[in-house]
């Protein structure tokens, strides 16, 4: 038999969605069987599958420890790390509370792994929450995505609670993000808003993911000049919409592609490591809570992009 304790990050859900995120490895059918069997007990009482989880209260399931294991599979696995000699520098860490955690992302590395990568940034920031509450079914995640190729602020939920907040908050418009990025050329006029519908799909890993086309999906940008050497032009962007590659689509568009972006049109940029775009989340605000002040957060210039534009701007 066993026995699993609800921590706060377990409980307010259902206990048959709690089982199927438990036991990943387990087929649909046999959670169902165990819970038309009645083997599934909670405090001690026959579990109901619509019932909401508590903290504290205690589900007994029919396994040993072995078969329990294999069911769970690699959710209950030690994560990965790379080698001592391969490991990444401390991350950046700008806020952290019991439920949300701020961090400055640098370009190149992914939020989310893919296959065959052993980094990113969800790994790095799980390895450095180790050691806080222990829950059987929650994870530390993001609460939005972040290119790879671009640097700066990036919102993961510490807590289930702090997740499910931060994620509501960027879908219903409470959180305002600012960017800064260097394009090709001098904006005309120097302040602006650009408002052109956005397309996208994955086209492959060289092709534009977003592109304008009438009937896709509203998506406006609003902009300002701070500085310029002729050449090339420092922006501040404030997103009215969060597409998909939208800064990188709307400014190819008008043009002034993004300096480092040579998926969207931009020559290469000698300066710039590959794949590195001239783009950082550079301030946020965050209304997740309804009672505690807003959250906000900016995250430095980054060095790479300080030595490839030096405008006191920046």
């Amino acid at each position: 038999m066993v026995e699993l304790t609800i921590s706060p990050d377990d409980a307010e859900q259902r206990l048959d969605r709690f089982l199927r995120k438990l036991m990943a490895e387990a087929p649909l059918s046999l959670i169902h069987s165990l819970l038309r069997k009645k083997q599934v007990r909670v405090d001690g009482a026959v579990g109901q599958a619509n019932q909401r989880l508590v903290p504290g209260q205690v589900v007994e399931l029919p396994f040993d420890r072995e078969r329990f294991a294999a069911l769970c599979g690699s959710r209950r696995a030690a994560p990965r790390t790379a080698p001592r000699s391969e490991r990444a520098p401390a991350l950046d860490v700008l806020h952290r509370d019991p439920d949300l955690l701020v961090v400055d992302k640098p370009a190149g590395l992914a939020v989310h792994g893919g296959s065959g990568q052993h980094d990113d940034l969800t790994r790095r920031v799980r390895a450095l929450l180790q050691g806080g509450p222990v829950s059987h079914t929650f994870r530390p995640s993001a609460a939005h995505r972040l290119d790879r190729s671009t640097s700066g602020l990036v919102v993961f939920g510490c807590s289930a609670r702090g997740l499910r907040a931060a994620t509501e908050a960027f879908r219903d418009g409470l959180a305002t993000k600012t960017y800064r990025a260097v394009v090709h050329g001098v904006p005309s006029p120097d302040h602006g808003t650009i408002d052109l519908p956005l397309d996208t799909a994955d086209r492959g890993r060289a092709a534009p993911r977003a592109r304008i086309e009438e009937s896709g999906q509203r998506a406006v940008t609003h902009y300002r000049s701070l500085a310029s050497d002729g050449h090339r032009t420092l922006l501040e962007i404030d997103l009215e919409t969060g597409r998909t590659h939208q800064i990188r689509a709307h400014f190819a568009a008008l043009g002034h592609p993004l300096c480092g972006d040579e998926r969207y049109g931009a020559p290469a940029e000698r300066s710039l490591a590959r794949g590195r775009v001239a783009l950082h989340a550079y301030e946020l605000e965050l209304r997740a809570w309804p009672d505690r002040p807003p959250l906000r957060c900016r995250a430095p210039w980054p060095d790479d992009l300080r030595s490839a534009y030096s405008w006191s701007a920046c």
